[in-house]
């Protein structure tokens, strides 16, 4: 951003500006500037100056016309710049974590040699926009395929990889999108507790449990970590451990909702299965007069699980419904009601649920749910076609090439 008064409010010194979004997220110099009475001064591999009387619009670049006063501009501006650090500058321990975990950011910065001026990368730039653009319009492989030039371009471009790992994310190439993860948080020094969580959130998706504790673990005082911890240890059937990443999401200010969610899978969990709904009961209470119910995702879904366990299947098939009115993308949903329309011999309804889970998440990952719900009820003809088709559609989807057999 642009400070108009130094720090110190010293109101004849000359304002001075900085850009540095364009080197921790584009790999690209930062920019610093000062303005004098007549003329600004930009630092940059290819410095500026402009004569703001005689050329408020900055089209004719003086560097070489006038030099003394650049010269003399420059050694202002050295003199109370700050040298760029990173904005989420990461404790030693942290480091020795990530070190640990094969990351070379310890070593390796994106900073580190000359680096490219912002302005002659405008191109890069609008690149950056289109690919984000088609993966806002679900245009998932197009968007992969411009990042990847992109980045053919722009090795160090941290918002590039990230776009691209959730590009391959949504076009069922999860692996990839790991790969592409691990190699944002080798070369970033900003935004690593983000690509960390991301990362872990990924790797918990592909029950890959010890990695994402690995990269939680990273973070352990932040919320979303000790909320994901969780998630694994609840997977893991630790329950004992469950609970006290619950204490310490206490310590860390967890909101009710968060904290009743929680326990309600544990009790689900634990076996205790009038217990959860009990608590998911509680988890609507505290949103009663909230409009907005999407707060409540994965609540139900929890319910209807343990009325499933208790034999409760009408009951269980209400609160899913409820579950993909909240969220239609939530893919266990789907399958989970697909299963207890095929315990009550639904077969139609099989179908017609499966196929509203792909129609809404049109995608590989979806395909791959429905292909395997369909092969848990014995319909192996029906998933091997789908398999076939959705290959077809995306072939490199790793998801549903491992459903091969």
């Amino acid at each position: 951003g642009v400070s108009l008064l130094a720090e110190d409010g010293d109101p004849e010194r000359p304002p001075n500006g900085e850009a540095l979004y364009a080197r921790g997220h584009l790999g690209w110099s930062e920019l610093t500037s000062l303005i004098g009475p007549r003329y600004q001064f930009i630092k940059a591999p290819k410095p500026e100056l402009y004569d703001l009387l005689e050329d408020p619009e900055q089209q004719n670049n003086l560097i070489q016309a006038e030099r003394r006063v650049a010269s003399e501009m420059r050694a202002e501006l050295e003199q109370i710049e700050k040298p760029w650090e990173p904005r989420d500058d990461v404790d030693p321990e942290t480091l020795e974590r990530m070190a640990a975990l094969g990351y070379v950011s310890t070593e390796i910065a994106p900073g580190d040699g000359p680096l490219p001026d912002p302005k002659d990368r405008v191109e890069s730039l609008y690149l950056l926009k289109e690919a984000n653009r088609k993966f806002h319009e679900n245009e998932f492989e197009g968007a992969a395929d411009d990042l990847r030039r992109l980045l053919e371009i722009e090795p160090r471009m941290v918002d590039a990889m990230e776009l691209l790992a959730r590009s391959y994310q949504h076009s069922g190439r999860p692996e990839e999108a790991v790969r592409v993860y691990q190699q944002a948080l080798s070369v970033t020094q900003e935004k690593r507790n983000r690509l960390a969580l991301a990362l872990a959130n990924l790797l918990l998706s592909l029950k890959r449990l010890d990695e994402a504790e690995a990269h939680l673990l990273l973070f352990p005082d932040e919320l979303e970590a000790v909320n994901m911890l969780v998630e694994v240890a609840v997977r893991r059937g630790d329950l004992d451990a469950a609970e006290a990443h619950l204490e310490r999401s206490i310590e860390l200010d967890n909101p009710p909702l968060k904290l009743t969610k929680h326990r309600a899978e544990i009790a689900l969990a634990r076996g205790d299965y009038q217990r959860a709904i009990d608590l998911t009961a509680e988890a609507e209470e505290l949103l009663a007069d909230v409009p907005d119910k999407t707060y409540l995702k994965g609540v139900y879904l929890t319910r209807a699980k343990a009325q499933a366990q208790l034999g409760r299947t009408r009951e269980a098939e209400a609160s899913l419904r409820r579950e993909i009115e909240i969220d239609s993308g939530q893919l266990q949903a789907f399958a989970h009601l697909a299963l207890v329309y095929a315990i009550q011999d639904r077969g139609p309804e099989v179908g017609r649920t499966l196929k509203r889970m792909v129609d809404e998440n049109p995608g590989p990952l979806a395909v791959a749910e429905a292909v395997r719900t369909l092969r848990f009820i014995g319909d192996e003809r029906s998933a091997g076609a789908l398999r076939r088709d959705g290959l077809e559609r995306w072939p490199e989807s790793t998801e549903l090439r491992q459903l091969a057999g």
